[in-house]
């Protein structure tokens, strides 16, 4: 009879175990990535107007690549001139900074504050 009752105690020790870890959280910590879909300065510009609003959702769908150890760091890959690093403490919470980088000059602006249009006519 005890054997029984810890065979069963086991089973549902290993079932409830799996089920807590099926969780959607996953899906938050860790966006999808569509490897075929690259940031585009156009892309960049239209997501800029939504200013302080943008969120890690707002590039899931893009080409990335993780930069970050303690912070979440993501690079986006846009062109030979230009970049996009996000970073911050949670990928649940509004990102410290959203910068467009001039790969050759090593400039940025925050997207969200700044002026993209400017920021690429005005480039070397």
């Amino acid at each position: 009879m005890k054997l029984k009752l810890l065979i069963i105690i086991c089973f549902l020790t290993l079932i409830l175990t799996t089920a807590c870890s099926n969780t959607d959280i996953r899906k938050i910590q860790e966006p999808k990535t569509d490897k075929s879909n690259k940031l585009t300065v156009e892309i960049v510009k239209d997501l800029s107007n939504k200013r302080d609003r943008l969120t890690w959702e707002d590039f899931q769908t893009y080409e990335s690549k993780d930069l970050g150890s303690g912070l979440y760091i993501k690079l986006y890959p846009i062109d030979d001139k230009y970049e996009l690093l996000i970073g911050g403490g949670s990928l649940t919470k509004e990102p410290m900074y959203i910068n467009l980088v001039d790969k050759s000059t090593k400039k940025s602006i925050d997207i969200r504050q700044d002026d993209v249009a400017e920021f690429i006519y005005n480039a070397p």
